[in-house]
């Protein structure tokens, strides 16, 4: 059985690609500081620290919850629902103001994760009563969101959403159960 010995250009070779990885980040890093500058500046009040964490723990949410799911803007989100109109945007809002999706708001815009949505673009049913569970435990439509795309001990650490599909009963009681928890 023959071995590589490790050679001096081996460790090169290493050190180059990790030093490169380095440098992106470096390079990351400046460009989200360039952008936070200015809008920090734009708040009238200072924001505290707190709430600077706050805010990015909230959008690296959701750029995970769009890279698992999907968030679809209000216009694919209507023609996910099948709409053909010139403004298909009004039947995700429509829908999701019966109750049977849900939406983010990123800025001045709303945000429907692709888990809602069947095979065929309908809202799942199960959507529409979960809804409903978390509107009487007094839970915003964003903590509704939030709880079926983070990890849960209902489901051995996977999101609930996972299993909208295919076991939409474990996650409305799965969802009656977290919110009617009372600490």
């Amino acid at each position: 059985m023959a071995t590589h010995a490790r050679t001096a250009d081996d460790d090169l070779v290493e050190f180059r690609g990790e030093a490169d990885r380095l440098a992106r980040v470096h390079e990351e890093m400046l460009a989200s500081v360039a952008a936070l500058g200015p809008a920090m500046h734009a708040v009238a009040r200072g924001a505290s620290p707190q709430l600077a964490r706050a805010t990015q723990a909230q959008e690296n949410l959701y750029d995970r919850i769009d890279a698992q799911f999907g968030l679809l803007d209000s216009a694919a989100a209507g023609r996910r629902l099948g709409s053909s109109a010139g403004r298909p945007g009004n039947a995700a809002l429509q829908a999701r103001a019966e109750g049977r999706l849900v939406a983010l708001k990123r800025g001045a815009r709303l945000y429907f994760p692709g888990f809602q949505f069947d095979a065929d673009g309908r809202p799942l049913a199960v959507i529409g009563d979960l809804v409903q569970t978390a509107a009487a435990a007094g839970r915003a439509e964003r903590g509704l969101v939030e709880w079926l795309s983070s990890p849960s001990s209902f489901f051995d650490g996977v999101p609930p959403a996972a299993y909208l599909a295919d076991d939409p009963t474990a996650v409305a009681e799965a969802a009656s159960s977290a919110f009617g928890t009372a600490w």
